[in-house]
């Protein structure tokens, strides 16, 4: 019974590319690249190079290659001999868009890559103290309740300076509180 399962899975494992067509379907890719970025060869030399990769050697392809091979073929058709241009600048040790920051903690999620919409964080997570003075209501005063909220706040740490920070265990007057400043908030918002 395990023979016949076999022999009925081996001509499904036929059925995908093989390792040796995607390896010269790849290095086919990169001869017309580099053909592309060659100043000396002529764009009609390129545009068969694309159109014979893309007629024979595009099994197995991912995508973005077979539409990169189409946009080139339609550019160098249209007459466009321009050549793409390869960013090899250095930067001066910043992070490109493509490449993660350095670790700083082994415990901590990794810092944001992208840049905010108003300016770029400097530090891997907080933003730059002028980005946040350019806010929508920066000229709005604070919400409502927030200055009662801050008095509740330090009534709290008034209140909670005899207790002991031993642990998590409070004294019955800790916990009282912990009860008021509650309690406090809720008036702040009544």
């Amino acid at each position: 019974m395990a023979r016949r399962a076999w022999l009925l899975l081996l001509p499904l494992a036929a059925c995908g590319p093989s390792v040796s067509a995607v390896y010269e379907s790849n290095i086919r890719f990169e001869h017309c690249y580099r053909l592309d970025l060659d100043v000396k060869v002529a764009p009609g030399h390129r545009g068969a190079c694309w159109k014979e990769w893309s007629q024979r050697y595009t099994y197995g392809q991912t995508r973005d290659r077979l539409e990169y091979a189409r946009r080139r073929i339609a550019a160098l058709d249209a007459g466009d001999a321009s050549r793409p241009q390869l960013d090899l600048s250095v930067t001066d040790g910043g992070v490109g868009t493509t490449e993660a920051p350095a670790p700083t903690n082994l415990h901590a999620p990794p810092p944001p890559t992208l840049a905010t919409a108003t300016g770029a964080h400097r530090d891997g997570g907080a933003p730059d103290a002028s980005v946040m003075a350019i806010t929508p209501d920066a000229g709005r005063s604070d919400p409502p309740g927030s200055k009662c909220v801050a008095d509740c706040r330090q009534s709290w740490r008034d209140c909670g300076r005899d207790c002991d920070p031993d642990a998590g265990k409070k004294r019955g007057s800790c916990k009282a509180c912990d009860t008021d400043y509650g309690r406090c908030v809720q008036r702040c918002y009544k």
